[in-house]
């Protein structure tokens, strides 16, 4: 089970040097920020004559600043090394946020890899793509802001409340007490922040999701003009950020604006504790008020953002939370399974039931046999499972009850990596991944694996000499989409082989070939068919084609009621033709 802990402890463990650099590189700047007003106070008492009780800070140094030239030097000294010190600080915390971002990058893209089809299929992508924009960069505030800076602030700011209590312990405590308003006022916000800055996220990330699916489906939009109810349809998303986005906005404003005002309140409360007091009186105190004014002043950047962290702390744990759904997620679907071992590719599919939304509207109690090592063919007109079939024995889906097996292995406790080891599909739905055709066909880069690419494209155009000829370096542009419906298929095909895997499922065989290349494909599936198992789906009558030893028909759908309109169908087993086992 993820957590953000667990993923913090684990990132902090494996940059256990830079973490300690870090802080120590942290804890020297802050020593070098207090040591500047201290060394003010010295230059005060330089023009007065002084020898205040501040002073005996500096008299642990190996030198004697009494001399003003000796004084300079350390004051120049001081200086550049507070600015080294403040480089490596903010170089160092940025590297360790950068590492961070880069571990959870490709933590998140490798189980974004695991989440079962059906949820992109069902969500979109456009929430997961959030993870990697807005969520990373949240996180990484989370680490740089929220605790390394944070820690080395609380550092900085502890030595210089042990500093003003050593100066004068009656305007230390009342520092210190009055620090309590504006953390009370932070503190009374909190809630009203936490959900404001919840519903914006969220939203945005809606806003993402439905904005994708519409690029995507850009065709559809156009073709049947939807573009004035889409724009209607992302104005009202729009409009709901907008307002969102305001009330956020007004928090983090009353925030960001509450804290320098109750500081700077507090410190015109300072100076009249001073004045009424007396303290300004005694002129032996008058260069400690002068340096304990000037550390107040210091150090209110810090107490701006101890006060101010809150806001990162609460964007940061609402990103986790995404994060960790996203991981827990694919988690859930990485159990212990056994590996598929594969015996002659024999499928049963026994009493299955699918459909969305938990309804089986797709089939119901579907029972399926194909023997292994053979042509199979399963008819089915649109909507009657075929491509959910096909899902269902490569393991992309699973069944909403009933069990699919391969080679006596209930796929629902059979490793679906290890299964797909020995399954290739060739289907519209399986798009082609890659810049060229090289990278769509093949997934290695070997010299050897070129040639036996470039040999199997050209088999395979050379008998479609009606599609547009292709190399190995052609761009396909994304998904393929620079190609005709007939080259992505030849691709699919020449993906497939190049595979060699002993189970193939092919969906709709010849669609997007020309009629006369017909009998070319009918022949290269039937060869496949001699030493592995090949299932074909088609909605076209191909069987005089392929002539298949096992022929199964899907019913249709019939509607509910005898109307027009789709209804859940109750499927038993399929009907059988041919030389069909029951």
């Amino acid at each position: 089970m993820w957590h953000k802990n667990r993923l913090l402890k684990g990132f902090f463990t494996g940059h256990r040097p830079l973490l300690w650099l870090t802080l120590l590189v942290s804890l020297a700047s802050g020593l070098l920020t207090i040591a500047v007003p201290v060394a003010i106070g010295k230059y005060y008492d330089f023009l007065f004559g002084y020898r205040s009780f501040r002073a005996k800070l500096l008299d642990y140094l190996p030198f004697d600043l009494n001399d003003i030239r000796t004084f300079l030097v350390f004051f120049l000294l001081l200086v550049v090394l507070k600015t080294v010190f403040a480089f490596f600080e903010k170089y160092c915390t940025s590297v360790l946020g950068e590492k961070l971002v880069y571990q959870t990058r490709g933590l998140l893209f490798q189980y974004q890899m695991k989440i079962p089809v059906r949820d992109y299929e069902d969500k979109g992508t456009g929430r997961y793509l959030l993870r990697f924009s807005g969520d990373l960069n949240s996180i990484k505030k989370y680490m740089t802001q929220g605790i390394v800076r944070f820690a080395s602030d609380m550092v900085l700011l502890l030595m210089a409340t042990a500093l003003l209590f050593y100066l004068d312990p009656r305007l230390g405590l009342f520092m210190l007490l009055g620090l309590l308003l504006p953390l009370a006022g932070i503190l009374a916000i909190k809630k009203k922040l936490s959900a404001a800055t919840r519903k914006y996220r969220n939203l945005k990330s809606q806003l993402l999701a439905f904005t994708n699916t519409r690029l995507r489906g850009m065709q559809s939009v156009r073709l049947f003009n939807k573009e004035m109810p889409e724009l209607a349809k992302f104005s009202r998303r729009a409009d709901r950020i907008l307002d969102a986005g305001i009330h956020y906005q007004k928090i983090t404003s009353l925030i960001n604006a509450l804290v320098p005002g109750m500081l700077y309140l507090l410190l015109a409360a300072l100076f009249a504790f001073i004045y009424f007091s007396g303290l300004n009186q005694s002129t032996a105190t008058g260069s400690n008020i002068l340096v304990f004014i000037i550390l107040v002043l210091t150090i209110m950047p810090v107490m701006r953002r101890l006060l101010r962290v809150n806001i990162v702390w609460e964007l940061g744990n609402i990103s986790f939370e995404k994060l960790m759904n996203v991981l827990n997620r694919a988690g859930a679907t990485d159990k212990q399974l056994h590996p598929f071992v594969y015996k002659k590719g024999e499928i049963l599919i026994k009493d299955a039931s699918y459909g969305f939304r938990s309804q089986n509207d797709i089939f119901d109690k579907l029972n399926l046999h194909i023997p292994g090592h053979g042509l199979a063919l399963v008819k089915g007109g649109t909507g009657s499972g075929k491509t959910t079939i096909v899902k269902l024995i490569s393991k992309l889906y699973r069944p909403v009850s009933g069990r699919v097996y391969i080679d006596g292995q209930d796929l629902e406790k059979t490793d679906g990596r290890s299964l797909r080891r020995r399954i290739t599909v060739v289907s519209a739905e399986v798009p082609l991944l890659g810049k060229t055709v090289f990278e769509a066909i093949s997934y290695s880069r070997k010299k050897e694996k070129r040639r036996a690419a470039q040999a199997l494209l050209d088999y395979l155009q050379n008998n479609n000499p009606a599609l547009p000829a292709l190399s190995l370096d052609s761009p396909i542009g994304d998904l393929g989409c620079n190609l005709s419906k007939g080259q992505r298929k030849l691709l699919a095909y020449a993906r497939a082989m190049l595979t060699n895997k002993k189970i193939f499922l092919i969906d709709e065989p010849f669609e997007g070939f020309s009629k006369g290349a017909i009998p070319f494909w009918a022949g290269e599936i039937k060869k496949l068919a001699k030493h592995k198992t090949v299932l074909v789906f088609a909605a076209q009558p191909v069987r005089k084609w392929l002539q298949p030893a096992h022929t199964f028909k899907l019913p249709e759908i019939k509607p509910a009621g005898g109307g027009l309109s789709s209804g859940t169908k109750k499927q038993g087993a399929v009907v059988l033709e041919g030389a069909a086992i029951a």
